[in-house]
């Protein structure tokens, strides 16, 4: 583990902490980067992914948003599950 690029960073009211600029560099930080959080004893740690998104995952995202807004709209009723599977059978969902 290397240590020799340490800052001290203060936490904002939501939560927030700015990673510092020496270190988003050292690791080539960008924004939206994405990373795992877990804590190991008294420590925060912060491990970078290598997540790409790819044209596909920004389609499936935005078509999601779009259904959300459908749902909210009021455009689609929900279904007790027993309907569902009900519909699902007769291919009619």
């Amino acid at each position: 583990m290397d240590i020799s690029n340490k800052s001290l960073v203060k936490m904002s009211s939501k939560g927030q902490i700015v990673v510092p600029q020496n270190i988003r560099a050292y690791l080539r930080l960008e924004a939206g980067s994405v990373f795992e959080c877990f804590n190991a004893d008294s420590m925060i740690v912060f491990m970078k992914l290598p997540v790409q998104m790819t044209r596909e995952d920004i389609e499936t995202i935005a078509r999601i948003k779009q259904a959300w807004k459908q749902v909210e709209e009021g455009k689609f009723k929900q279904l007790s599950k027993s309907e569902a599977l009900k519909r699902l059978k007769q291919g009619k969902l």
